[in-house]
């Protein structure tokens, strides 16, 4: 049964359908992105999906795949000539069934999100134009697999904790694999330490491999701090005490973190390890992070909506979001009562409640408000970068992510 259900959702996953922006088709979220596939030399294929917008947050979040990754096929074809077989190494001869799941759970989960891990390969490109060796791309895009490995790890238990059976329109991992939920979170566990040993395998004699090492922790254990803060806040009683301010801090603990590392990566394999730098990439990416989970707020409050079937959605879980948080600190005494003794329940009569509240706070409008602001807020942080280089990446990022904010689209979303 679990394989015909697998298969079931696995069979329209390499057609193309609508790229255009979710935002300017009346916030109708659900994308199924272009997918690339490339097979290593054991027979085995992994997967990458995007699609190509021009903007990432008013056309459909960071499926919108940045102009400047021009090169995801030899990505991907790195990630199955090279770290795919190594990771496979590890397992004993004596063990092919074990192998052979390894092998499925990275070429099923490996590279989840794409899109975000190449801000590590435009950053490296851009710093390093005159040194683009295949050697040195090669490693490079290493590395770019074992940050997209680590993501997608956390993930795999997110959505086991969540209760999620379908991830990008398909069977969540624990939900199919051999031994079900257990399993699939030691599965997960393997994914995480992975990246230290293809780190250690490829690269123990670059120059800043220390820093490699140490960022890579810190990527891991801020992760799953983040996580860990927001389940340990959504219980009715939790919610409660926490202030606006601690609910939106602890929402965006969840993926600015990791969007906050991914430069760092590309300047420190580019041979760039000035603290300044690094320092205020890293302040600037956190920031592209906090919009990126607002984007996804906005995805699931767009679900609820229109009623998508997804399993187990925010409201339902009394999730941290920036809605819930703009909720308890806008609205009036009487709706933020009933919001509170609503959100976070399973009952279809209350969820509609919270709905109602959202409608009437205008959830598109204050996110598109969200936006303006952090744009005129990034131009006035990027200015002050004394790199030229630095502040061009991080200027074009920016505008990769938001497009034209004075659009008539996006304007008739705030009407």
């Amino acid at each position: 049964m679990a394989s015909k259900r697998l298969n079931m959702f696995r069979k329209n996953k390499t057609q193309e359908t609508t790229e255009n922006g979710a935002l300017y088709k009346g916030c109708d979220i659900v994308q199924y992105p272009k997918c690339q596939q490339h097979r290593h030399t054991n027979g085995y294929t992994a997967k990458m999906c995007w699609s190509n917008t021009s903007s990432a947050f008013v056309s459909g979040g960071t499926n919108g795949r940045h102009p400047d990754d021009t090169d995801g096929s030899k990505y991907l074809e790195t990630v199955n000539r090279v770290v795919i077989p190594a990771c496979l190494q590890l397992v004993h001869q004596d063990f092919p069934d074990y192998k052979h799941r390894l092998n499925q759970l990275l070429t099923e989960n490996a590279i989840l999100f794409p899109n975000w891990s190449a801000t590590i390969d435009i950053v490296y490109k851009r710093l390093t134009k005159d040194k683009l060796t295949d050697q040195n791309l090669t490693n490079m895009w290493i590395l770019r697999a074992c940050i997209d490995i680590m993501a997608s790890s956390a993930t795999l238990l997110d959505d086991i904790s969540d209760g999620a059976g379908v991830r990008q329109e398909r069977a969540a991992w624990h939900e199919t694999c051999a031994g079900g939920a257990p399993a699939a979170v030691y599965d997960a566990l393997l994914m995480i330490s992975l990246p230290y040993y293809l780190v250690g395998k490829f690269m123990r004699h670059h120059q800043h491999y220390t820093s490699l090492i140490t960022k890579i922790g810190q990527l891991s254990y801020t992760g799953c701090m983040g996580v860990s803060l927001e389940m340990f806040s959504t219980g009715a009683d939790q919610r409660s005490q926490l202030s606006p301010e601690k609910v939106l801090y602890v929402n965006g603990q969840k993926l600015a973190p990791y969007f906050q590392m991914l430069p760092t990566f590309g300047m420190l394999m580019a041979g760039r390890s000035d603290e300044k730098s690094i320092t205020a990439m890293e302040s600037i990416f956190y920031q592209f992070g906090v919009m990126e989970q607002y984007w996804n707020d906005l995805n699931d409050y767009w679900k609820s909506m229109k009623n998508l079937g997804h399993s187990i959605g925010d409201i339902e879980r009394g999730a941290l979001t920036w809605m819930s948080a703009y909720a308890i600190q806008t609205l009036d005494e009487d709706r933020r009562k009933i919001f509170k003794e609503c959100y976070g329940s399973s009952d279809s009569g209350k969820c509609a409640r919270i709905r109602q509240i959202y409608n009437h706070m205008n959830i598109p409008k204050l996110y598109m408000e969200f936006l303006k602001r952090k744009d005129k807020e990034l131009n006035e942080i990027i200015a002050t970068m004394d790199d030229p280089k630095l502040r061009q990446i991080c200027f074009d990022y920016k505008q990769w992510l938001i497009g034209g904010l004075e659009s008539k689209q996006v304007n008739a979303i705030c009407k």
